[in-house]
């Protein structure tokens, strides 16, 4: 039995992601159908549901053949209604219970450079050796950790030997990552399996107190007296990746191997999903890797003052749980950040890190002592450690890690206390349409009737 999961157009060629029930994997399937219409026809079989004394008959053709006819609908559309659906929401032939990933992601800020894909010849210098190269090879040596510490570029302009951070063809953002540009290096993917029930954490550097948050979760940042056990409702698996092009390939070849058709993302279309595309692409990567049934495109415009991001990634739904959470929850809220709606829907709340003066010194561990601490503060391991003058970047390093684990597992535990893709899943098995449908307004109803 096949069961149906996305359908989408490339150039002028329709095609469909279908789950083979007996093997229990996806197949993309090319959809050989044209678009239905109808024209007026007194012998009809079909009747004008406004004027049902206009009889009408079905036709196929192209779309400029059926522009001004009757019911004009795609060959993705009437293939469903064709061959999945059934007025039996019981009959319909959908995954129900499809794979879905909770993604996040955490990047550097202010502090990674983007690389120009170019076989430009340049020198560089290693460990007073010289050697030509091109700027598209010095990926690799920037993202080698003891190469990068003794390497320098010749400057062509100033005739002089230059660090890598000076270096022309390197760009630098000062601010807060915008995903247009995507300057920075993305240092963790965390991605929440409901299939397997697994977290998968990728990161950079060794997650070195592992153990102890797994054990202990929030309270594993506490003097022992405070910890209490605290058990995962799944299993975590933690990769040190070594560098940011390993991290990105990581995750990548775990999308083709698990194959989700759904990513749910926390203000996704607003920055993961565009930051994802355009990092990859800043990388020299390639961004087809990102979808395991076709192209995937990226479009940015402005609306309003403000930049919105459209990331397609043909065969899988890349969809933004806030905005998902805005149109089927009925209630006011003050803002829609995680933390907000967390602690109004869970009574549960993001990782606190204001002992940072900058997001990246929660990464880099350059903790900041507070002057006036909190209670919660004079219980934690690093204020004391740092009283002492102990080495406290580990211990900064895994609370980050288990920063972006819980932010994860909060939009978990709000899709499933919502109900949210549950709805979703119900509605277009109802009106034959696909998930993005159910976001608008239009095209799920005129689809249906």
């Amino acid at each position: 039995m096949k069961l149906f999961e996305s359908a989408w157009q490339e150039d002028w060629e329709f095609y469909e992601r279908v789950l083979n029930t007996e093997t229990n994997k996806s197949e993309k399937r090319k959809i050989d159908k044209q678009h239905e219409f109808f024209v007026p026809k007194t012998t009809g079989l079909y009747s004008y549901m406004l004027d049902d004394t206009v009889k009408l008959d079905k036709q196929y053709g192209s779309s400029k053949a059926g522009r001004d006819k009757f019911g004009l609908s795609s060959p993705i559309e009437h293939h469903i209604r064709d061959e999945y659906w059934n007025e039996d929401s019981s009959k319909v032939l959908y995954n129900t219970n499809p794979r879905i990933w909770y993604i996040d992601i955490e990047t550097r800020v202010g502090l990674s450079y983007k690389y120009p894909t170019t076989n430009k010849k340049v020198k560089i210098r290693i460990e007073n050796k010289e050697q030509e190269t091109t700027v598209d090879k010095l990926r690799e040596i920037f993202y080698d950790n003891s190469k990068y510490k003794s390497f320098e570029y010749f400057n062509e302009i100033e005739n002089k030997w230059e660090s890598l951070q000076l270096a022309r063809f390197m760009e630098r953002n000062s601010g807060f990552p915008v995903p247009e540009k995507a300057l920075e290096e993305i240092s963790m993917f965390q991605i929440l399996d409901n299939t397997d029930n697994i977290m998968y954490l990728f990161g950079t550097k060794d997650w070195k107190y592992q153990d102890l948050y797994l054990k202990y979760g929030d309270s594993a940042k506490f003097l022992k007296e405070h910890q209490q056990e605290s058990e995962l409702p799944f299993e975590v698996k933690y990769v040190n990746c070594g560098n940011e092009i390993s991290l990105i390939k990581t995750f990548m070849k775990l999308i083709k191997d698990k194959d989700p058709l759904i990513l749910l993302a926390w203000n996704g279309s607003g920055f993961d999903y565009p930051y994802i595309h355009n990092r990859v692409k800043n990388l020299g990567l390639d961004v087809t890797e990102l979808s395991n049934y076709g192209s995937v495109s990226y479009s940015e415009r402005e609306f309003k003052g403000l930049k919105e991001f459209k990331v397609d990634v043909k065969g899988h739904y890349w969809l933004d749980l806030k905005d998902i959470y805005k149109k089927f929850v009925f209630k006011n809220h003050s803002n829609y950040s995680l933390n907000t709606i967390s602690y109004e829907t869970l009574g549960d709340t993001k990782v606190q890190h204001s002992e940072y003066s900058k997001f990246d010194d929660f990464y880099t561990g350059v903790y900041n002592r507070p002057t006036n601490p909190t209670d919660e503060q004079l219980k934690m391991q690093i204020y004391h450690d740092s009283l002492e003058d102990k080495d406290t970047t580990d211990l900064s390093h895994s609370e980050f890690v288990w920063y972006g684990l819980k932010d994860t597992w909060l939009l978990k535990r709000i899709n499933e206390r919502m109900k949210l893709t549950d709805v979703m899943i119900d509605m277009i098995k109802r009106t034959g349409t696909q998930l993005p449908d159910t976001l608008g307004t239009v095209r799920m109803w005129g689809q249906y009737l």
